[in-house]
């Protein structure tokens, strides 16, 4: 298959173990694809399981700055908490007071 395309992916696939034990009735090009394209939605769920809570940390440290601001502590103490400079701490407050 290399020799037409210059892709080595279907022998590479070939020769891994995990693979080999799947498919004992024989490999076909479909297997390859249908391997990667698990491969892949598995890596998609990966990042985006990431990102999610990466997203839900900034989200909670939002509500958290805004708890504090409804407390009365002034801006520079809440950076300080917060590990965030004073203008960062105000964008947040000014963001959620819209």
């Amino acid at each position: 298959m290399s020799v037409l395309t210059g892709d080595n992916q279907y022998e590479t696939m070939l020769k891994k173990d995990d693979f080999q034990k799947k498919k004992k009735g024989g490999i076909t090009m479909c297997n390859v694809l249908d391997y990667h394209k698990a491969e892949g939605k598995a890596e998609g769920k990966a990042e985006g399981k990431a990102e999610g809570k990466i997203e839900g940390k900034k989200e909670a440290r939002k509500e958290l700055i805004i708890q504090m601001y409804e407390e009365g502590l002034p801006s520079e103490q809440i950076a300080r908490i917060a590990r965030l400079s004073v203008e960062e701490v105000e964008q947040i407050r000014d963001s959620a007071e819209k």
